[in-house]
């Protein structure tokens, strides 16, 4: 059990005025079970470490080591960024096949864009490589400047502007080494 762990649960339970079972409600367990984690007779598993954390308005790594994250600067705006599993298929040929493709593979990207999908060019496309991973978000604003992922029952395009068949927004490309 991590050293001061329970007087760390208590100490801050009391200094926001809850009682025991306030905590125990809001963490799904026994009044019983937290006079237990206070007391040091058992530690929580990681899932219930979560909740108390949340219960008390504080973080995981807080109440394990009794040490406070950083919380500022980029490096903490990067890691506290999302991480998503993008899925990559191979560049569709029209709109169907996109929509019957399986994923060839997928990618973890930490980003604020969400709704993304990954395609692999089969030709060198604009000033991309054969092989590049172009990186697309559904989410966009028609205002927004970029390249644009146009997808009909004729093809696949990567134009500078979008049109009616505009599905998505470039926003990142990985190129093969």
């Amino acid at each position: 059990m991590p050293a001061n762990f329970p007087y760390r649960i208590k100490r801050r339970r009391k200094e926001l005025g809850l009682s025991q079972d306030a905590l125990a409600k809001a963490c799904e367990v026994g009044q019983s079970t937290v006079a237990n984690w206070e007391r040091g007779g058992h530690i929580p598993r990681q899932a219930t470490i979560g909740k108390i954390a949340t219960a008390l308005k504080t973080d995981e790594a807080w109440l394990l080591s009794g040490e406070r994250a950083n919380t500022r600067g980029p490096i903490n705006t990067y890691l506290t960024r999302p991480i998503h599993h993008v899925a990559v298929f191979d560049w569709p040929e029209n709109a169907q096949m996109l929509n019957d493709a399986l994923p060839r593979t997928y990618i973890a990207i930490t980003t604020e864009h969400n709704d993304l999908l990954a395609l692999v060019l089969k030709a060198d496309l604009m000033n991309f490589k054969v092989g590049t991973v172009l990186v697309f978000t559904r989410n966009y604003d028609n205002s927004q400047e970029g390249s644009f992922l146009n997808l009909s029952e004729d093809g696949c395009t990567l134009e500078n502007t979008h049109c009616a068949e505009t599905i998505a927004r470039l926003i990142y490309s990985f190129s093969p080494h």
